[in-house]
């Protein structure tokens, strides 16, 4: 990297930046001079870029919960039971993604855990039966929560999710 003669000081993040340039960076002399400007041009640009993590795996917090099964008779018209959900699966979506991120298994109890996030907004869900009806013959629909997380260390207790069987 060449500077021009007449300058005191053209280091990175000196107090006098202002003396380098990015012409005498570009410097096309040399072996690949491309490759020496694309890399001067790029490299400086990742570490000014944010270091906040986005929504996802990586970080330390945690959301769990509990899903809970209402037993219905065929006809949707009376609960016979309620009790957990037993290996029922609970999708997660982080922050605006269309699809899951991740995915896990209630335990026989109906607890679920999904650890190692980052803060940020999340959207936990399962699917339940549902009784089809004229306007809509789908059997199936989606129970779900919306949860923000704010703490990197977070512990976040999510709603009970109930879904019908």
């Amino acid at each position: 990297m060449a500077c021009p003669e007449d300058s005191s000081d053209c280091t990175p993040g000196s107090p006098d930046a202002s003396n380098l340039q990015i012409p005498y960076l570009c410097d096309m002399s040399g072996p690949a001079p491309w490759l020496l400007c694309a890399a001067y041009m790029i490299i400086p640009n990742l570490f000014l870029q944010s270091c906040t993590p986005e929504e996802g795996r990586g970080g330390y917090a945690q959301i769990e919960g509990v899903v809970m099964v209402r037993d219905w008779n065929s006809s949707f018209t009376l609960i016979q039971d309620t009790f957990p959900a037993m290996d029922e699966r609970i999708y997660l979506i982080y922050g605006d993604e269309g699809v899951p991120g991740t995915d896990v298994r209630t335990s026989f109890d109906g607890r679920y855990r999904f650890d190692q996030l980052h803060p940020g907004h999340y959207t936990v869900y399962a699917y339940s039966d549902r009784k089809p009806t004229p306007d809509n013959t789908s059997t199936t629909e989606a129970v779900v929560l919306s949860i923000h997380i704010t703490d990197k260390r977070a512990r976040q207790q999510a709603d009970t999710i109930w879904i019908n069987r």
